[in-house]
């Protein structure tokens, strides 16, 4: 709930990805040297650092270390002592608690990063910075020499995020700034989407062709067989569609390749655009060529408008409610900590008088912001702003101010202090010549003007008129000249047109290519009482538990994730595909579905921007809430935006096929031993009295309950509380209850109570769980104990449902935070409804539990079940 501590949230950043307190993803391996300074572990409210060590095998260094605990901390930066003093490592910040948690309290993070020039015996510090600019260190410590890096499980983390950082220009894009008379014929050949077309498209057996960036592609022959196209089909029946309109594609003779242009996709839970290609029952479109026509206009364009765009996504912080915008930021501008952003131009007219640049900075503390810009050393102006507010100015500068290659972009906030903000995106447009940079431009020309490409470092380029969306026309004909080993091409005058020209070295290969099969789920013939929506990899795994559902008289059908995707939302992943389809199901199949069960992992990170791995398996819906944006798998099924899923709806979300047969297990072992579950009694577990009395609150919980039921009531305050705590749990008690403040990973705050430690038995932990064969059903009226869309770590809800015999066979958590007065409501309806037995189903229970909540529309939204809905607890 709403308080002052919270616990285990990741804070991702491209350079580093913390190790969260609570990380259940790998162990570490190899040894631990003791850090330069001693370390004495100690209880803290303030921001205070924990230990902190450094490992290298010669070649880098990987950089750990851990806080006690933080608060307002706004992240760090890595020192490593050399000949002129301390000297910052690390390019990008590594983002603290305050990101996502402003003010209050968060224990036991742990960092990481690798020091690419970090040798046996640097010495380190790392700085800390708060939100208000004040800074904190750490002692100095020393690396220690070890075999190979790869055994220790922060490695992994670190590497994936070095990974992300060096392939940061995904992040930027190049393209013609269209004047109004290129707009308006590009405008007029757009396609809208198709959806009759797709659905007829989606029927075919096929493949679907994932492309990322703008550009030329070619798949070949074998690539399509691999991917289980029938590559003996007749090569003239090929076609190939986008949101159901067919494009035009060059097919060779003999089917050994197929060519395209194909547009990239930028979303927010997707960079990758669905081509499908499928035999079709007539002849295919085909790309026509244009010879080019003879050059004989004396008016020549010297440059075209250009626009190169940067967009910083590195940064995760779920406190900006922005809605269904994401919330992946840039590095952060403080008062005490400028931001320097670089980037590169190309192919500049200085003969151009002036450029724009446009800044678009994301506010973060309250009040008044004010940011500097200046641009290679020039003063270009200020960007304000206030409060959380997304921000942008447009300043114009002469063109001369911009250089041929590297730049830099200082931004400094002067804002009383805290003025904390994040850099977001840098927009520049300016004229540039026609230079092929890279073996490719895009361009345009304008009405009666001719253009020449230069830089070309053959006569061998491709010239595509792009100009008719899924219509491009390849010009041929074309007349290079060469001049000191460079070539140029002219380009003759004609009607408004845009183009893409290239190197053969620039002929793109495709992202992905997949099977695409037809399930034909979007029809109302389709009928099932129970819908398990499955990532590919845990197909095999959701057909045997759907022979188990279909053998407790429930009737399943098992959907795979890209069907979805291919049926509902042109091929492209999202949350709002599988809401679309839910609500499809739920309105048109001849039987709706009563259930819905989700299986695989969700992730806010549904890009990867950190590196951290595509764990957004099977997505959940990102929604806003009073007091921070989480994951809700209830507003996947909300079709009347209520808060409440029309449809009882849980998750498996694990990542291995290992974990969901050992769910499976835990679900059939419970189910077998339901004659007299009650008799198994009830503990009711409780927080200090810290904003509300949960020690009163677990008493009417347990009033609802029957009288004759066994309880054990444990409260932190008592003496000996988590040894008590621990030994009621491993009794293997029908219902453990929770009722106080809450993290991701722990019961209560600062200090933890209970947490995965206990659970999972690791980090020293003592008192562990250790129920075996007689799992509980957990209800967590807490907060964030269900936050599940970390990319490094399992919450506490998840731990107890993956501990193999052990811990809980289901787990009822919150993923946001909400307050006690609410959460107690619904926990005395679903204690009730258990008393009386008259619902069966722990799906209907909660969907019962849910609606008696009077406007607590978070409460119902954040509330998540990790576990199968039609499982059965009377």
């Amino acid at each position: 709930m709403k308080k002052l501590f919270s616990l285990a949230i990741s804070f991702t950043f491209v350079v580093s990805i913390p190790l969260d307190l609570f990380a259940q993803r790998g162990e570490r391996k190899g040894p631990k040297p003791p850090p330069f300074a001693s370390f004495t572990p100690k209880q803290s409210t303030e921001t205070a650092f924990g230990p902190a060590f450094a490992y290298t095998d010669g070649e880098m260094t990987l950089v750990e270390w851990s806080m006690i605990a933080e608060k307002q901390n706004f992240g760090f930066n890595l020192q490593r002592l050399g000949e002129k003093g301390w000297e910052t490592v690390n390019d990008s910040f590594v983002g603290g608690s305050g990101l996502i948690q402003g003010s209050e309290i968060v224990v036991g993070e742990k960092y990481n990063l690798l020091d690419e020039n970090g040798t046996i015996g640097s010495v380190y510090r790392v700085e800390s910075t708060s939100t208000s600019g004040s800074r904190l260190f750490s002692e100095p410590f020393t690396s220690v020499q070890v075999s190979n890096l790869s055994g220790f499980s922060g490695f992994q983390s670190a590497e994936r995020s070095r990974t992300a950082r060096l392939s940061s220009a995904n992040n930027t894009t190049a393209a013609p700034s269209l004047p109004k008379e290129v707009v308006a014929e590009v405008e007029a050949n757009a396609l809208a989407p198709n959806p009759d077309g797709h659905r007829w498209v989606v029927s075919q057996p096929g493949v679907r062709i994932g492309v990322r960036k703008d550009g030329f592609y070619r798949v070949t022959r074998s690539e399509l067989e691999s991917a289980g196209f029938d590559v003996n089909s007749d090569p003239s029946l090929w076609h190939l569609y986008l949101e159901g309109n067919q494009q035009a594609i060059i097919v060779e003779p003999a089917g050994q390749y197929i060519e395209f242009y194909g547009r990239g996709l930028d979303t927010p839970e997707s960079d990758n655009r669905g081509y499908f290609l499928v035999v079709g029952p007539s002849e295919g479109k085909r790309m026509a060529t244009r010879v080019a026509r003879p050059d004989t206009s004396t008016v020549r364009a010297r440059n075209y408008q250009h626009r190169f765009v940067f967009k910083e996504r590195i940064n995760y912080v779920n406190s900006i409610r922005n809605g269904d915008t994401e919330n992946f930021f840039g590095r952060p501008i403080l008062t005490t900590l400028t931001a320097t952003v670089p980037f590169n131009l190309s192919a500049i007219d200085n003969e151009s008088p002036t450029a724009n640049i446009s800044i678009r900075i994301q506010g973060f503390s309250a009040g008044l912001h004010s940011v500097t810009v200046t641009l290679n050393g020039q003063s270009v102006g200020t960007v304000s702003g206030a409060g959380q507010l997304n921000v942008v100015q447009t300043f114009t500068v002469p063109t001369t101010w911009l250089q041929q290659g590297p730049n830099s972009l200082l931004l400094a906030a002067v804002a009383p202090n805290p003025d904390t903000n994040l850099f977001d995106t840098l927009t520049v447009e300016y004229a540039r010549k026609h230079v092929i940079e890279g073996g490719k431009i895009d361009f345009y020309t304008l009405g009666n003007r001719g253009a020449t490409l230069t830089g070309l470092s053959s006569s061998n380029v491709r010239l595509i008129d792009t100009t008719f969306e899924g219509e491009p026309i390849e010009v041929i004909g074309l007349n290079p000249t060469e001049s000191s080993g460079s070539f140029s091409v002219p380009i003759p005058a004609a009607r408004p047109k845009t183009y893409h020209a290239f190197e053969p070295s620039q002929l793109l290969s495709v992202a992905d290519l997949r099977p695409m099969i037809s399930d034909s789920i979007g029809t109302p013939e389709n009928s099932a009482q129970m819908i398990i929506i499955a990532h590919p990899t845990l197909l095999t795994e959701a057909g045997q538990w759907a022979a188990d559902r279909q053998a407790n008289g429930i009737s399943p059908r098992v959907v795979d994730v890209n069907d979805i995707y291919d049926e509902f939302a042109y091929g492209v992943r999202g949350a709002n595909a599988v809401k679309s389809f839910l609500q499809y199901a739920y309105s048109h199949w001849s039987l709706p579905p009563e259930y819905v069960l989700l299986m695989g992992d969700s992730s806010y990170d549904s890009r990867n921007y950190t590196g951290a791995g595509n764990w957004n398996m099977v997505p959940t819906k990102i929604v806003t809430t009073i007091f921070s944006e989480t994951g809700s798998d209830e507003a996947l099924a909300d079709f009347n935006n209520d808060g409440l899923s029309d449809i009882a709806i849980g998750r498996i979300p694990a990542r291995t096929p290992v974990r969901v047969l050992n769910t499976l297990e835990k679900m059939q072992r419970w189910e077998g031993n339901l004659n007299d579950p009650l008799s198994r009694g009830a503990v009711f577990a409780f927080d200090e009295p810290n904003g509300y009395d949960f020690e009163a609150m677990s008493a009417r919980l347990r009033s609802r309950l029957p009288a004759s039921m066994p309880t054990t009531f444990v409260g932190k305050p008592q003496v000996n509380s988590l040894v008590n705590l621990v030994s009621a749990l491993n009794t293997g008690p029908y219902v453990v209850n929770y009722a106080g403040h809450g993290t991701a990973g722990a019961w209560s705050g600062s200090p933890v109570w209970f947490s995965v430690f206990n659970v999972s038995c690791t980090n020293g932990a003592t008192q562990c769980v250790a129920n075996t064969n007689s799992e509980s059903l957990y209800l967590m009226l807490t907060c964030l104990n269900g936050y599940f869309v970390q990319t490094t770590s399992d919450s506490l809800a998840e731990t107890l449902l993956f501990l193999e015999d052990r811990g809980a066979v289901a787990s009822w958590a919150s993923t946001g935070e909400t307050t006690a007065d609410v959460q107690e409501i619904m926990g005395q309806r679903f204690y009730q409804k258990v008393s009386e037995g008259s619902i069966p189903r722990i799906g209907d229970l909660i969907k019962d539990a849910k609606s008696t909540i009077p406007g607590g529309t978070d409460v119902r939204l954040s509330w998540a079940l990790f576990g199968d809905p039609t499982m059965r607890v009377r």
